[in-house]
């Protein structure tokens, strides 16, 4: 088998090549269904095409501020903002070249660890706690503009209530020591080796410690606008693709990215299906092709890039 490999970072060629083929095939197939003209998805303006790159990129440059503000209440070490844009895409090209949207987690991590010195239990609670906040912020605002599009929303309304109720109910449990929680924690790592017990440990801890530190009003104040400026100028970059295709409003495209990233937690190759299904609910299927396109493929180009560059 073959494997790309960087540092402690191995993807298995062939099984991207699985995903991306993956991915490639549903768009195919929907731009058949749809009966769309691939001549239509090529005469994008360039400058329309330009815009929508800049802004897809400011948004993870604001994604990398935000770990940052959290990576600082646990680490004695502060990089550079460029090490957490990497980490971010490098968690980016993770998340989509594997089952579900939630993949990346461990990926940024390790390359956190790698640079800080840190425990890598250290890197993942912050990375957890990082994905947490985009959970509530995505999956509560998806429930909430689902109410106008059911039936279609359903499996939105759905996914996103099994995913707050589980992720919340674990965070917290972890957070605030809830007995339950931490007895059924305590029991499954029993089964672990004893250096895994110790990850776990470490942990918890971190997350806790984050908690404390974040708390603080002007953290929170920082991190709920970066949070918000992120998703928004991702959706920005939905909508600018869209007027090329007849437009759409702000609110719709921004609720098409809500949903996409809501039904992205399902276990499937680079959310594909589940992210098209989710952008079809209030885009005209031209736009959501193109989206997915240029959103997919730049992050997966920028993630290999990253990994060429943390190279030992």
């Amino acid at each position: 088998m073959v494997f790309i490999v960087v540092s402690e970072i191995k993807l298995s060629t062939w099984k991207i090549a699985i995903t991306l083929s993956i991915v490639i095939v549903i768009i195919i197939l929907y731009t058949i269904y749809f009966g769309i003209d691939p001549a239509i998805l090529l005469s994008i303006d360039p400058l329309i095409l330009a815009l929508a790159i800049i802004i897809y990129t400011l948004s993870w440059i604001i994604s990398g501020i935000r770990l940052k503000i959290i990576h600082l209440s646990v680490s004695g070490k502060v990089l550079g903002l460029l090490d957490y844009l990497y980490a971010r895409l490098l968690g980016g090209l993770i998340a989509y070249l594997t089952p579900s949207a939630m993949g990346g987690e461990p990926a940024r991590a390790y390359y956190l660890s790698k640079k800080t010195g840190d425990d890598i239990a250290t890197g993942f609670a912050v990375a957890i706690y990082e994905l947490f906040i985009d959970i509530i912020f995505i999956n509560v605002l998806a429930i909430i503009y689902s109410i106008n599009y059911l039936l279609m929303s359903l499996p939105v309304i759905l996914v996103s209530a099994f995913v707050l109720f589980t992720w919340t109910t674990l965070f917290l449990g972890v957070v605030y020591r809830n007995k339950i929680i931490d007895k059924l924690f305590q029991f499954l790592i029993k089964f672990l080796p004893e250096t895994i017990r110790e990850k776990y440990n470490i942990f918890t801890e971190s997350i806790r410690l984050i908690t404390k530190f974040i708390i603080r009003p002007h953290r929170v104040v920082m991190i709920i606008l970066s949070t918000v400026a992120m998703h928004l100028l991702t959706g920005a970059v939905i909508y600018i693709i869209s007027i090329g295709y007849g437009g759409t409003s702000l609110l719709q495209a921004f609720q098409a990215y809500l949903f996409a990233l809501a039904l992205g937690a399902l276990p499937s190759p680079g959310g594909a299906f589940a992210v098209e299904y989710g952008l079809t609910i209030t885009l005209k299927p031209a736009a959501v092709v193109t989206s997915r396109v240029l959103m997919y493929f730049y992050t997966v180009i920028t993630g290999l890039y990253v990994l060429t560059r943390i190279r030992d």
